[in-house]
């Protein structure tokens, strides 16, 4: 299962990549770099509970994230979804 998680991870590493031009990503710029699935308040939010992504970086009074870092931290969220499982047992209209 393990080895799984590092697949998942690895894959949204370079799809990650692939929507940016940096390793570091500022907090402000997380929705771009997420497709929407991320907010800097959100992380914010996660950061002051110690539930964040892992060695933010913060100089002044910004704050920005690792791009693997930042991957981990939505796999861990499970923010990645498998295919056929969006809206599984859901109404939506």
């Amino acid at each position: 299962m393990k080895n799984n998680k590092q697949n998942n991870n690895i894959d949204l590493l370079e799809l990650l990549r692939s929507r940016w031009p940096s390793e570091i990503v500022p907090r402000r710029k997380v929705g771009e770099v997420s497709g929407g699935l991320l907010c800097p308040g959100t992380l914010a939010n996660a950061d002051c509970k110690g539930q964040g992504p892992a060695n933010a970086i913060r100089l002044g009074n910004r704050v920005a994230y690792l791009l693997p870092d930042l991957a981990d931290y939505m796999l861990r969220r499970g923010l990645i979804i498998k295919p056929g499982k969006v809206d599984e047992g859901k109404n939506h209209e």
